[in-house]
């Protein structure tokens, strides 16, 4: 599997936290142009912008940062811009057309060119703002890094490893993008944090995060009943965490009503986790155990949530809720409960139709 080089992150200062991307990827205040990585089957800009396409500018943004690109493009209104892409060794001239902020397309980092972004003179480290490493070295915007210290560099990959080379002292030969092409020669010198920090980076892989982690995770007590029991009461507290914060959600609308199941769902799952053993369908059922347990204990009439508050209404004014408010709450609760088992119901029918 081929692997990239891991960049540095680089936080920029005066930028709104609410900005679409307010960091960037670079080595020493130097970044990487941006190109195209696909374009969705849906975007407009099917057949205008290649996969590969590296932009040099967009509008009258010079050669854009990844992240300095995306801010700037959330800034324009549904229309035309213009861009003008590096494509198959070539510059020229696209219009593609923006929506609501997007091209729709997936960005990325060109890092298989050695080519310059605008530099960054500035970042953040911790609650400090300081110059980076090149912010004195007067660079131009999309300059191509031809070696480093007697180095030939080809792309990034090779950038950063002639850099934790060189060590402290580093001597850069880049091209200039004007026309007259002319190459001169730039000394940075780095401290110790900045020269360790660059030896530690690491590399990255194309392959998902997720692809790395584990379907599922067995805990054992090692036969311990003490040990067995600790971990029986932080599960329990894990899921009542878990039952609230969907709770939390669904009023939210981050988690929609179509994720609830009903009691069709719950046998049809609960089949499906028998077939495992009969450890799993018992954590299965401590799972709904919990859950029931949870909404029984919400402040709602007819369960006993309600029927706490009504006995704390009666401790603080010392007499209970009139009947009729206690029917007509009855009432209520009955309708809220009838509802979330139609909802639920139909979901269920849906997913074993679908």
């Amino acid at each position: 599997v081929p692997v990239s080089p891991n960049l540095s992150v680089i936080r920029i200062p005066n930028l709104s936290q609410s900005a679409p991307q307010n960091y960037e990827r670079g080595l020493l205040g130097l970044c990487p142009l941006t190109k195209i990585g696909s374009v969705l089957s849906s975007s407009s800009n099917t057949g205008v912008l290649l996969a590969g396409d590296v932009i040099l500018k967009a509008d009258s943004l010079e050669a854009p940062r990844m992240g300095q690109l995306r801010n700037f493009l959330a800034t324009f209104s549904d229309g035309e811009i213009n861009f003008l892409v590096l494509r198959n060794g070539e510059s020229m001239k696209v219009q593609g057309s923006i929506k609501n902020g997007l091209l729709g397309v997936l960005l990325e980092q060109a890092l298989d060119i050695p080519r310059i972004a605008q530099p960054i003179l500035q970042e953040i480290v911790g609650d400090e703002t300081i110059a980076t490493p090149i912010s004195s070295s007067q660079l131009l915007a999309g300059a191509t890094i031809q070696s480093v210290s007697g180095n030939a560099v080809r792309n990034w990959q090779e950038f950063r490893s002639a850099l934790v080379a060189a060590g402290s002292s580093i001597s850069m030969t880049l091209q200039s993008p004007t026309m007259t092409a002319s190459s001169h020669e730039v000394n940075v010198t780095l401290s110790k944090t900045e020269e360790t920090k660059l030896a530690n980076l690491r590399w990255t892989s194309p392959l998902p995060m997720q692809m790395f982690e584990p379907i599922y995770v067995l805990r054992s007590s090692g036969g311990n009943p003490l040990t067995a029991l600790q971990m029986g009461f932080d599960e329990t507290i894990s899921m009542v965490e878990m039952t609230y914060i969907t709770l939390d959600r669904l009023f939210r609308r981050s988690v929609g009503v179509d994720q609830l199941r009903g009691p069709i769902g719950i046998v049809h799952v609960g089949s499906k986790i028998a077939d495992r053993g009969y450890s799993y369908l018992f954590f299965f059922l401590a799972i709904i155990s919990i859950n029931l347990a949870v909404l029984n204990f919400l402040p709602l009439p007819i369960v006993d949530g309600g029927l706490f508050l009504y006995l704390i209404y009666e401790k603080l004014f010392s007499k209970p809720p009139s009947i009729a408010f206690q029917n007509g709450a009855a009432v209520l609760g009955l309708g809220l409960i009838a509802t979330l088992f139609i909802v639920t119901f139909y979901n269920d029918i849906a997913r074993l139709v679908g």
